[in-house]
């Protein structure tokens, strides 16, 4: 027990000095070349869509919930594809998510679905959000949150630290709810509004949530990720622990994917 309790705070501990990097904007925290290989790597494996099935319901109640009409609207996403809301049955303008936003005009509404948390300067492409908002306008985003594969990063590093007596950062790090409140406090957004989204999903393997990793484009694109091949005893010890720790009476493993909604105001 206290070798697990030392490589959670472990963990811990590289994801803090990670997501710290990339709140002071000093390195670029992500490879966004590689990111873009992965994502049409995704494309050409056909694109897992269950998580944008579940937020784009959400993101209709949303819209509905507040009652106001969009003239002009446009949606920043990896995959736009995976995008087929109507929005207020208008049409509404597409974006890739570049570090620079190609944002043409001023707009209603912008909404920054699933990719934030790839961002080497959020801060940055929060404040390039307000800047294209109408007075009176509003953001809507969705990104994962710091729990999101949890599961993941600790059984590797329960492994890894037993096997190799070092730690990888073999899963990203990601954005705590406190932090990008203070993000979009610190962007110029006012009446903010952030709140956590949590999916609990079950894999008959752990070759299951892989693929679907794969098919999602979010695999670890950190600059400093190990680059070497993982050795076969550590992904064996892995996954052994995944599924000693990590499992429910059906014997599935479960996954976490936190996402992270937030609003923000031009007022």
């Amino acid at each position: 027990m206290a070798q697990v309790i030392g490589t959670y705070c472990s963990c811990f501990l590289i994801c803090r000095e990670l997501m710290k990097a990339m709140a002071d904007n000093k390195n670029n925290l992500f490879d966004r070349q590689i990111l873009k290989l992965r994502r049409a790597r995704a494309k050409k494996l056909g694109l897992e869509k269950f998580l944008y099935e579940i937020l784009i319901d959400n993101l209709k109640f949303r819209l509905e919930e507040l009652n106001k009409n969009f003239e002009n609207s446009v949606v920043i996403t990896p995959f736009l594809e995976n995008f087929s809301y109507s929005i207020h049955n208008k049409s509404y303008e597409k974006a890739e998510d570049n570090e620079e936003l190609d944002l043409k005009r001023k707009y209603d509404l912008i909404i920054h679905f699933l990719c934030l948390h790839w961002s080497n300067d959020p801060l940055g492409q929060l404040i390039q959000i307000k800047r294209s908002l109408n007075q009176g306008g509003i953001a809507v985003g969705y990104l994962f949150g710091e729990n999101t594969l949890n599961e993941l990063r600790k059984s590797f590093a329960m492994a890894e630290i037993s096997l190799e007596n070092s730690l990888s950062a073999r899963v990203s790090p990601m954005m705590e709810l406190k932090s990008l409140g203070d993000l979009l406090s610190k962007a110029g957004f006012r009446d903010i509004v952030t709140d956590l989204i949590s999916q609990k999903v079950h894999y008959h393997s752990i070759a299951g949530l892989f693929s679907d990793l794969r098919r999602m484009g979010e695999t670890n694109v950190l600059q400093k990720r190990t680059k070497s091949f993982l050795r076969r005893s550590t992904y064996n010890s892995m996954k052994k622990k995944y599924e000693e720790e990590f499992s429910n009476n059906d014997r599935k493993l479960m996954a976490t994917f936190d996402i992270i909604c937030f609003t923000g105001w031009k007022i």
